[in-house]
């Protein structure tokens, strides 16, 4: 499906698994087959190997992949990932806690990525009064 609508955030691994068990379904795939990490848009994953993205050793279900991206997200190098609008740090009269956003782009694409099943990016949860 072309057109998609996709962006979801949250935290926790049952809560992602849940949330790309949807993104993978709504592709209408069985699963991941590649990856990349994209430092604007986080891990992404791919139904398709494309260029630049990395084979996984055997076909991926989405709660596989959440697993997998629940580690990276806990890692410091998936807090470099470049971070804008509402996954942002912002001073706000709340708090914000860490979590993630689960996310596909227009057309299904995730920024040069054209197979994409989702992408998952650190983002922080606002959290109000």
């Amino acid at each position: 499906m072309d057109n998609r609508v996709f962006n979801v955030n949250g935290k926790g691994l049952e809560m992602l698994a849940r949330v790309m068990a949807l993104a993978f379904d709504q592709n209408g795939t069985a699963g991941a087959v590649a990856y990349r990490i994209d430092p604007k848009f986080g891990i992404i994953w791919e139904w398709s190997v494309s260029n630049g993205s990395q084979l996984v050793p055997a076909e991926l279900t989405a709660a596989e992949a959440a697993s997998i991206t629940i580690r990276w997200l806990s890692s410091p190098d998936a807090w470099k990932i470049e971070l804008s609008d509402w996954d942002e740090d912002e001073d706000h009269d709340g708090s914000n806690e860490k979590g993630w956003r689960v996310f596909v782009g227009d057309w299904g694409h995730v920024g040069d990525s054209r197979y994409v099943l989702c992408a998952v990016t650190p983002a922080y949860l606002w959290m109000g009064k």
